[in-house]
């Protein structure tokens, strides 16, 4: 491990001015602690490619680290994966991977049940809830269709000022074609404009021969943007029913984010400060502008531009009693944004960097006029590296200037912290630098030959730390055809996200670019950066312990796969020495336990897969099944916030996406076609139809509108009766009514679909008649909600083994004289037709009963799924030449598990594909000091002769 990791350099002048403070020592006593007991975990998950096809498999290697050192984790052993449509804020799959020794790798199979849209991937340990959203790895992903429904959009937009005032014209000139580039010619659409969940406008249009369709309408200049979209479907007949969501990417110069923010926190009169500059458009981007800034009586005193991702820094030395405005220039726009307040007492803090050394100056009050800082005003300045205190220094500004030079070599390579706090412990000026120590991996990649397609390829890895000795690691290498898969230079990598964007608030734009070719000109952008962008770490009140919650952590690391629980008597008091008996299919396993004097049990050693189903049962000390069970550490996941939606892969997709979905149709045919079973035919989708057993439904046989059998309730898992209703049911929603009732509000939640309102049937009874026996059930909308309120969220889709949904006017009939029974004195509920009926079957098929089975529990825990190893062809003389144009893989190649030898060396080989070209080999990982690496590498692939 690098020296300068244990380093913890303390200058300690005047510690003991004042013993019933802390003081510099336990201050950093404090910080220490905090570290020891809320230790960080950092995740990196590398994916084989950028982004993918319906059917395609993603493939993931995850590295759980230590956040202060780097090194292998080894406080959680279970990792949660998850996949989330961004588009429909749904989450789609969620899968739970082994971690050893901090590496785990996995796939999600992106089957039919994944439509194509923007999606989210997020991975985090239980532990790594502790320290909020932040910290949890998150990366974009898309996902494509393949086949004739494959489209390309290609917007160009407008903006300019309306002829109403306040108001804005927005033109969208949209082409259209497929992904052999043949426009949309002659089609009829529908355009809807929605700004988040509200619409805008609509309005029909007609592509040309060019597949273009125009489109203009007006935003108020107040209005924010919140996921503005235009979706576009086509109508008439034989036409596409696809929604195609395309994002209106515009950025009014008067909306621009502009920001100033002074180094270290506050302008102090008298003192050359550095300015951070940071402008960020509608779109979340960068914003380029210039400007300068004037004093009160207009007097320019310093022009400014911004120089990368709309970031830039310019230096002012302020004068007491003056105020200053920067006038910006955005585009055409010039607009006035207010400058930090001037200070006239107080503190200021100023880093710089040499090439071996960190200059920090701690200016005080009135640093630039004859009064220096009393005698008895002692200040610490505190620097952490990845939450470790590297350097420590307490000091008296008694001629209101201390500067103090540091070797960088006492920091590790990522973002330092310089805190300058007053004698109590308060911070007063931050400052975030990075230190470069350029100690990172060289990973060289040497292929043994010039290789053709349908070639064996054999590469050797050769892995040196910086000064060129060869080191042990472990790597994760994929190898993907230029032609489909265009990688980001300027996305995340392992080095970038561990280093830079983990520790960072908010989204970094291109977070690679500060590490690709670094010189003087990223250094520069890099700083500007940590001056305008926010930390993630500790809150200094919780370190301190005056925060609302001083570190105390919710969320317990989970080493392992443990069920444990709590038997209980009809009280809720835990019942000892109860027996309980644990038995599993998958893997076969039967265990059994005593409970405690609490009535607690954990089961240890197991290993849960596929569709894992464990079956809990307890007696107590006479035998008696009178007892409940309660889980006590089953998971409960995490509400993140909504995430952005991105742009879909479809609008202004790159050549090489395009390219990827022709040769993914193209392979499947031709696959087809060399197995005897024809050519693919678009858009046929042949389903078994879905059985509910067990219904009690009173309808024909396969009368409904909607169904959901037993795979589906088992892979909504967890999800209560009432969020399954809510993601799947279309048209259903908890919504306000009118109220029929003089004294009521005027509108009261309510169950409905379509605005009918919903009768519940559970194991073939009326949940309505429940209430008092009236087949109604409550008549006034607050008293139904509140009434079935309680039974939708008691109910999970695991209790469920089927649900039907009844809304058109047959079934509606037969429901309603089944279970209503109608007389002619009835009359339309609340003033709306007759119900949506909706049918239950539990798997008890007990009925809408609020109860368990007792002495007895099912738990259906989020079981491992584990990675198969990755399919490459091995071609051999007699079949090189078989099925040429069958093998069209985008991933070429997929190796999560790449371990170097004591020479730092490791070999992997594969077989090219079909097509020839360049291949790109992105190779990342760490070793087991915590040292990095990450590397693209090429090579080029000819026909074979």
């Amino acid at each position: 491990m690098q020296k300068y990791i244990f380093i913890c350099f303390t200058l300690l002048t005047s510690f003991a001015f004042c013993q019933d403070k802390p003081g510099l020592k336990g201050y950093i006593t404090a910080i220490n602690k905090q570290r020891e007991k809320l230790p960080v975990e950092k995740l990196y998950v590398q994916t084989d490619k950028p982004y993918y096809i319906a059917g395609d498999t993603l493939r993931f290697k995850a590295y759980l680290l230590n956040g202060d050192f780097l090194t292998p984790s080894v406080r959680s052993g279970l990792l949660y994966v998850q996949l989330t449509n961004t588009d429909a804020q749904q989450l789609d799959k969620r899968q739970l991977v082994p971690v050893v020794a901090g590496i785990s790798w996995g796939e999600i199979i992106l089957d039919g049940s994944f439509s194509q849209g923007s999606y989210v991937l997020r991975a985090y340990t239980n532990w790594m809830r502790n320290f909020g959203g932040d910290y949890i790895f998150t990366k974009d992903i898309s996902v494509s269709a393949v086949g004739g429904s494959s489209v390309w959009v290609n917007p160009v937009f407008s903006w300019a000022k309306a002829e109403k005032p306040n108001k804005s014209r927005v033109d969208a000139v949209l082409q259209f074609a497929d992904t052999a580039y043949n426009p949309w010619r002659l089609k009829d659409l529908k355009l809807r404009v929605m700004n988040g969940k509200r619409g805008l406008f609509q309005a029909s249009a007609n592509t040309g021969v060019d597949g273009k369709a125009s489109l203009s309408f007006q935003l108020a200049d107040e209005t924010q943007l919140d996921n503005l979209n235009i979706y576009a479907q086509q109508t008439g007949s034989n036409a596409d029913t696809a929604v195609l969501r395309i994002p209106v990417i515009i950025n009014r110069p008067e909306n621009t984010d502009v920001q100033f923010l002074a180094e270290g926190g506050s302008l102090l009169a008298g003192i050359l400060t550095k300015i951070g500059l940071k402008a960020i458009g509608e779109d979340g981007k960068g914003v380029a502008v210039t400007g300068r800034v004037v004093n009160s009586k207009q007097k320019e005193i310093v022009s400014f531009a911004s120089a990368y991702a709309g970031m830039g820094s310019f230096e002012l030395r302020p004068e007491a009693g003056e105020s200053y405005t920067a006038e910006v220039k955005i585009g055409k726009l010039i607009k006035n944004y207010p400058m930090p307040a001037v200070n006239t007492a107080g503190t200021a803090l100023k880093v710089t960097q040499s090439a071996d050394s960190v200059a920090i100056t701690v200016y005080g009050n009135n640093a630039g006029g004859n009064t220096p800082m009393p005698d008895t005003a002692f200040y610490y300045l505190i620097a952490q590296a990845r939450g470790i205190v590297c350097y420590g220094q307490s000091m008296a500004l008694n001629n209101a200037r201390l500067t103090q030079t540091i070797a960088k070599n006492l920091f590790p390579t990522g973002i330092c912290r310089f805190t300058l706090l007053d004698a109590d412990g308060r911070p007063l000026n931050e400052r975030q630098i990075f230190i470069d120590n350029h100690d990172y991996l060289n990973i060289d990649i040497s292929p043994h030959k010039q290789y053709t397609t349908r070639d064996n390829i054999s590469l050797q890895l050769a892995v040196k730390n910086k000064d060129g000795q060869p080191v042990q690691g472990n790597f994760s290498l994929s190898v993907t055809d230029d032609s489909q898969a265009r990688l980001d230079s300027l996305g995340d990598n392992i080095i970038s996200n561990l280093l830079l964007s983990s520790d960072i608030k908010g989204v970094v734009e291109n977070p690679g670019y500060y590490f690709t070719n670094p010189d003087g000109k990223t250094m520069a952008a890099l700083d500007n950066l940590l001056l305008t962008q926010g930390w993630v770490g500790y809150s200094w009140n919780n370190i301190f312990g005056t925060g609302q919650n001083p570190g105390q952590p919710v969320y317990k690391p989970e080493k392992e796969f443990v069920v444990t629980g709590k038997v209980t008597n009809v009280f809720g008091k835990g019942v000892e020495g109860s027996k309980v008996v644990l038995f599993s299919k998958k893997p076969l396993a039967v265990q059994d336990t005593v409970t405690d004097k609490n009535g607690m049990f954990s089961f240890k050693g197991l290993f849960p897969v596929d569709t894992a189903m464990i079956q809990l049962t307890a007696r107590n000390k006479n035998g008696k099944d009178n007892v409940g069970i309660e889980i006590l550490n089953e998971f409960v996941p995490p509400v993140f916030k909504a995430r952005p939606q991105t742009v879909p892969w479809y609008v202004n997709a790159y050549p090489e996406i395009i390219n990827n979905v022709v040769s993914k149709a193209k392979q499947v045919n031709t696959e087809m076609e060399l197995s005897g079973q024809g050519k693919r035919l678009n858009e046929v989708v042949i389903k078994g139809k879905k059985v509910v057993r067990n219904s009690k439904h009173v309808a024909e046989p396969d009368d409904y509108d909607q169904v959901f059998d037993e795979q589906d309730m088992l892979n909504a898992r967890k999800m209560s009766l009432t969020q399954f209703l809510l993601a799947k049911v279309k048209g259903f929603q908890i919504t306000g009514l009118a109220s029929t009732c003089i004294t009521c509000p005027r509108k009261l939640n309510s169950f409905v679909v379509d605005s009918k309102p919903v009768y519940f049937v559970v194991d073939g009874i009326s949940l309505n008649q429940l209430w008092n026996g009236n087949p109604y059930g409550p008549f006034e909308e607050r008293d139904r909600y509140n009434f079935l309120k309680p039974y939708t969220d008691f109910f999970n889709a695991e209790d469920i083994t089927g649900i039907e949904v009844m809304k058109s006017v047959s079934q509606i009939q037969r429901y309603t004289s089944h279970y209503v029974q109608l007389g002619p004195d009835y009359k339309p509920f609340m003033g709306f037709a007759p119900f949506t009926f909706i049918e239950i079957t539990t798997r008890s098929g007990h009925g809408p009963f609020l109860g368990k089975s007792s002495g007895s529990y099912m738990y259906r825990p989020i079981a491992f799924t584990l990675a198969k190893q990755f399919y490459s062809p091995k071609y051999t003389p007699q079949n090189k030449t078989k099925g040429m144009g069958a093998d069209l893989r985008s991933t070429i190649y997929w190796h999560p598990n790449v371990v170097t030898d004591s020479d730092g060396k490791a070999a992997v080989s594969f077989f090219s594909a079909d097509k020839p070209g360049t291949y790109s080999i992105i190779t990342e990982g760490v070793t087991a000091t915590g040292q990095l690496g990450y590397s693209i590498q090429s090579i080029k692939i000819t026909a074979a002769q």
